[in-house]
């Protein structure tokens, strides 16, 4: 089965992903001089990335792969996260599915993964059914706790989680790259230099460079459009006026 790692990878790429979209993308930081890019780590990121961790602490109820790992861990897990963002004036809905996702990811996961313990796989159906499912793909290589046994608990240990990261990487990448090109783009960010705000010319100089646009670039409405037209034909007709003398 994965290892904490893998499933951490997991649970922040369904984060950004679910970011992607508007009932849950964030907003971006607001500097001094623009507008900089969205935060990598948001208050969902961390908590999907504590409930991707958070079956596994059954460990230490000697219950492993059972109750925490079933559909009522993702039931309750949706309720209670949905719960939680409505009371801090978050989307509820799409909060607690994110984060039911995030559960059922674990879920997933381990059952992709190889388990020599016995029995093998994990009681998803829990209280459905007390039946231990296994797929048999083996995707996954078994994380080892025998850790009186250095090869196996850390050689083989780190070969496993070079795997997983091979591959759930890629995905949690293209999940940060998706949020980001559509999070800025639908924002009206864009990437300058600081000094491009100070680069703007004096409409009562003689010499001046030609206009620069701001960081924030926002469509105009009509009424603003004939507003910067009147003004940009009064500053070119002054300086026309000045050069003929």
């Amino acid at each position: 089965m994965p290892s904490p790692a893998g499933h951490l990878i997991a649970g922040v790429a369904i984060a950004w992903a679910a970011e992607c979209f508007p009932p849950l993308r964030p907003r971006a930081r607001a500097n001094n001089s623009h507008t900089g890019p969205v935060p990598a780590i948001t208050p969902l990121v961390l908590a999907c990335g504590a409930l991707a961790l958070a079956p596994d602490l059954d460990i230490l109820l000697a219950t492993h792969r059972t109750y925490t790992h079933s559909i009522a861990a993702v039931a309750l897990a949706a309720l209670a996260c949905g719960a939680i963002a409505g009371g801090r004036a978050a989307p509820a809905g799409a909060t607690g599915f994110t984060c039911g996702l995030v559960v059922a990811s674990h879920i997933v996961l381990d059952w992709l993964g190889r388990d020599s313990s016995t029995p093998s796989g994990i009681m998803a159906f829990w209280p459905v059914s007390t039946a231990h499912f296994y797929s048999g793909i083996d995707l996954f290589a078994d994380i080892s706790r025998r850790y009186w046994k250095p090869e196996e608990f850390i050689i083989e240990n780190a070969v496993s989680m070079a795997r997983e990261f091979v591959i759930l990487a890629p995905a949690a990448g293209l999940a940060f790259w998706l949020r980001r090109r559509w999070t800025e783009g639908k924002s009206g960010v864009r990437r300058c230099s600081a000094t491009s705000e100070s680069r703007v010319p004096n409409p009562e100089s003689r010499i001046y460079n030609a206009p620069t646009l701001p960081c924030r670039v926002r469509p105009p409405g009509r009424a603003r459009g004939r507003r910067l037209e009147a003004e940009w034909t009064r500053i070119f007709s002054r300086r026309n006026r000045s050069s003929s003398w």
